[in-house]
């Protein structure tokens, strides 16, 4: 009796082991191969490293640059199956642009956006963009920004000063507010202290229209307006309407002398040292928003007048015919004095227009 019941205890527990490998063998239970292969749908490769990048602009949270700037890193964090990261600082609080660009060039911070005139000053090949009334509306700046000499001759003068570069975005036309009066005219000009970005380029320009051209970081102009230190300054619609000109200052005058551009650039060791699959999505992604973006902003411009408008200030828009006044008095005095530092751009430029 004992030997039959050991038999049939030893039958058991065969069976018991056979089952249990059998079971294991299945994983989740799903038949054999049948599990998606590492790297497919998309994915840059689980085999990958895991990568943060800083990702800094002073933009404020509340543009579109902001927004952009998260919706890139979204997108690399999925093209990558969440193995590539953009740490996304705005409001400056990495800095200023021209720490974000200092930041950059040191490796401190791996990615950021700078505005182009800030960035001349580490490269001053950019500056052609700022030359006022050289591009002259939404469909050239487009032009300018997709034109591939244009590209490659400022990613070479980028990579010569410590950059590696995406691209750029135009964000609006500059556009003058004062408390003085509205600017219809040349006339118009003299006399008004206007604030103006640390750029030779810009400083000439307020001069040659016959303004008193103020040379002040961003964070300084609200309280500079309220004491009264200066009567007026110069950004695009949506920067005037974030920045509360329409409670410090009384009109605006759509003069549309320079045209703004953001810069996207990177740490070239930074880069250097990615697989080369991050560098395919990033290059891809960057690519596909910048032109979005520029269109956004275009979208945004006249809705933001509008809004500086039902706030209080007194809108106008100048005359073709003034325009062209203030194009030819610039052509004159201020593109002369940078003839020289942007002579094959400018030449590129007059055929592409």
């Amino acid at each position: 009796m004992f030997r039959r019941n050991s038999f049939w205890l030893v039958i058991i527990s065969v069976f018991v082991i056979m089952l249990m490998a059998a079971c294991g063998s299945g994983g989740s239970g799903a038949p054999a191969g049948s599990g998606t292969p590492a790297g497919s749908e998309g994915s840059a490769g689980a085999d990958l490293p895991q990568v943060t990048w800083k990702l800094a602009s002073q933009s404020a949270d509340n543009v579109l640059f902001a927004s952009m700037l998260r919706d890139v890193a979204a997108e690399v964090s999925e093209r990558t199956n969440g193995g590539f990261n953009l740490q996304v600082y705005t409001n400056a609080s990495l800095g200023s642009d021209r720490e974000i660009a200092e930041g950059v060039q040191a490796g401190i911070i791996d990615c950021g956006q700078v505005t182009q005139a800030v960035l001349a000053n580490f490269c001053p090949a950019l500056g052609v963009s700022d030359l006022p009334y050289l591009i002259p509306d939404w469909e050239s700046a487009k032009i300018f920004l997709t034109d591939p000499q244009i590209y490659e001759i400022q990613k070479n003068a980028l990579a010569d000063n410590g950059f590696h570069f995406f691209g750029a975005v135009c964000y609006g036309f500059r556009q003058c507010t004062n408390n003085i009066r509205p600017i219809n005219t040349l006339e118009d000009f003299v006399g008004i202290k206007f604030r103006v970005m640390q750029s030779d380029i810009y400083i000439a320009t307020f001069k040659a229209l016959g303004a008193y051209p103020v040379g002040m970081a961003k964070a300084e102009v609200v309280t500079a307006l309220q004491q009264h230190t200066i009567d007026g300054q110069e950004n695009p619609m949506e920067i005037n309407f974030n920045e509360g000109m329409a409670d410090v200052q009384k009109y605006l005058s759509k003069t549309s002398h320079v045209s703004a551009f953001a810069d996207f650039v990177c740490n070239p060791a930074s880069y250097a040292a990615l697989p080369d699959e991050y560098k395919t999505v990033l290059d891809e992604v960057f690519a596909e928003y910048l032109l979005k973006t520029t269109e956004g902003y275009q979208r945004e411009e006249d809705e933001y007048a509008q809004k500086l408008a039902d706030a209080g200030m007194e809108y106008n828009i100048v005359s073709e015919e003034n325009l062209a006044e203030f194009r030819r008095v610039c052509q004159e005095q201020v593109w002369p004095q940078f003839a020289d530092q942007f002579a094959d751009q400018i030449a590129i430029i007059e055929t592409i227009f």
